[in-house]
C-alpha cells in the first residue's frame, strides 16, 4: 500500500495541503502546509487509500523549493546554521513523530540553546514544511514589508 504514496508528496484531503513527511508500514506522518501552528501528525495508510478511491484525496508529487533569486548571504546561511543546531538532534531521533519524545526533545534543545520552546518548534515546522530540506530553514523575507535593498546600506549612511 505505501506504492501509493512517497516521502514529500504533497497530499490535498478536502481542500487543506499536507507534506507527506515519513512513511512506516501501516502510518503515514505529515505535516499541514497551510498552517503556522501545527505539528507532525500520523494518518494510517488504509484511510489515505479509502480516501484515494473515493475522490477526496488528490496527491502531487512534493514539489521542490522555488530556487531563490539570489543566493543566500552569508548572515541568512548563519541563520540557517543556527536553526538547524536547534533542530538537529530532534530530526534525527528515530521516535521524531511521538508526542512525548518530540515535546521533551524540544524542551532540552530550547534549554541547550537559551531559547523559547516557540522557537524550536518553529524551525522544526520550517524543516518539515519545506521538505526535509536545510534550504527550508533559510530565511525568506516575502511575507515582511521590508525592502532588501534596505539590509544591503553602506556603513555610513543615515537613515
Amino acid at each position: 500500500m505505501s506504492t501509493l504514496f512517497e516521502p514529500n508528496d504533497i497530499l490535498a484531503i478536502y481542500g487543506q495541503r499536507y507534506r507527506l513527511v515519513r512513511l512506516d508500514r501501516q502510518d503515514a506522518f505529515v505535516i499541514a502546509l497551510d498552517s503556522h501552528f501545527c505539528l507532525p501528525s500520523r494518518m494510517s495508510l488504509q484511510s489515505l487509500a479509502e480516501l484515494l478511491a473515493l475522490g477526496n484525496l488528490r496527491v502531487t508529487a512534493g514539489a521542490a523549493p522555488a530556487p531563490r533569486m539570489c543566493p543566500p548571504t552569508e548572515v541568512e546561511l548563519r541563520c540557517a546554521v543556527r536553526r538547524w543546531l536547534y533542530i538537529e538532534r530532534i530530526v534525527e531521533h528515530p521516535r521524531l513523530f511521538d508526542n512525548t519524545v518530540r515535546s521533551h526533545l524540544v524542551q532540552l534543545a530550547a534549554r541547550e540553546f537559551s531559547v523559547t520552546r516557540q522557537t524550536v518548534i518553529r524551525c522544526l515546522r520550517l524543516y518539515l514544511q519545506g521538505g526535509a530540506s536545510r534550504d527550508a530553514l533559510l530565511p525568506t523575507y516575502t511575507h515582511s514589508e521590508r525592502d532588501d535593498s534596505a539590509t544591503a546600506r553602506s556603513p555610513n549612511t543615515s537613515r
